[in-house]
């Protein structure tokens, strides 16, 4: 709903002054960059997911010990206020849940159903890449054309081992990493002065 107002952030380059070629580019910013673009003007909100879901993690359905390979979504507090998904039962998770790394999830509809054969699963734990995961929300099941948000479920973006690895040092001061940021402008009008 926020198309015309939204502004990404998902290729960096690295030149030095003056220089003809770059010296480094990636497919992705560092969440450092989340945090610097917060005070701008005109700016509404400021969200991040990894660029690239990865394969290979897999949910256990229950009674059946099938693993069900899933393609995660990994994102902040943020990207729930940049991207309106229809909550059928509980909400996104907070900055204070992402920043503890909890082992918590948002199921699509499909795979709520798929686990549970419901989608009223608030509370309910499964098993995700050999790990108990606590369902905190389900969300409406969102299309394959828009890769920003399509996911079997999401976790917060500095959970687990590849989270790790995302989550900037105190020392790390660089801005190239793995994740698009996401930002809308106060209103449409003010998109290209927030650019």
């Amino acid at each position: 709903y926020n198309r015309d107002r939204t502004l990404v952030i998902n290729n960096m380059a690295i030149a030095e002054k003056g220089a003809e070629k770059w010296n480094s580019c990636n497919t992705g910013a560092s969440p450092r960059i989340a945090e610097l673009v917060k005070g701008l003007p005109h700016l509404d909100q400021v969200g991040m997911a990894m660029m690239n879901s990865w394969a290979g993690s897999t949910v256990l359905l229950p009674n059946s010990n099938e693993q069900l390979e899933v393609i995660p979504g990994m994102v902040d507090a943020g990207f729930w206020k940049v991207f309106t998904f229809r909550f059928l039962n509980g909400k996104p998770f907070d900055e204070a849940s992402v920043e503890a790394e909890l082992p918590i999830a948002i199921l699509s509809e499909s795979l709520a159903k798929r686990i549970f054969a419901s989608t009223d699963v608030v509370g309910k734990y499964f098993s995700y890449d050999g790990k108990d995961m606590q369902v905190v929300g389900v969300v409406a099941d969102v299309s394959g054309t828009t890769p920003a948000t399509a996911a079997d479920l999401h976790l917060p973006i500095f959970y687990g081992d590849t989270g790790k690895q995302l989550k900037p040092s105190k020392r790390d001061r660089g801005l190239l990493g793995q994740v698009g940021i996401y930002m809308t402008a106060t209103n449409e009008d003010n998109v290209e002065t927030l650019r």
